[in-house]
């Protein structure tokens, strides 16, 4: 959920093999001092329905960097269109953590 923002920074997959996508995970989390645990992968169609949409943001060492953007300003209606994403994705865990 993009809480406080408005935009939700994701990696589109195009053409990335999973390890590609779990490194450009980590160095995002690094940055942030944060943990890495998992990844969802949703589609655009889902975002699309979800009455969202996707811009491409290419960013430095991500070139298939893109924000989720169109979330409404009232956090309650922001939860509810994460959740239907959540409900519609696929969850992986990183490498490490799957058996």
């Amino acid at each position: 959920m993009p809480d406080p923002y408005t935009e939700l920074s994701v990696t589109c997959r195009l053409g990335l093999l999973d390890q590609k996508v779990w490194a450009i995970g980590e160095a995002v989390a690094t940055g942030q001092k944060k943990t890495l645990h998992a990844c969802a992968d949703v589609t655009v169609a889902t975002v699309k329905i979800a009455d969202l949409d996707v811009i491409a943001d290419p960013a430095p060492g991500n070139p298939n960097h893109a924000n989720i953007i169109k979330w409404p300003s009232d956090k309650h209606l922001r939860k509810k269109k994460a959740e239907a994403l959540a409900a519609r994705s696929t969850k992986r865990s990183t490498p490490e953590a799957q058996p």
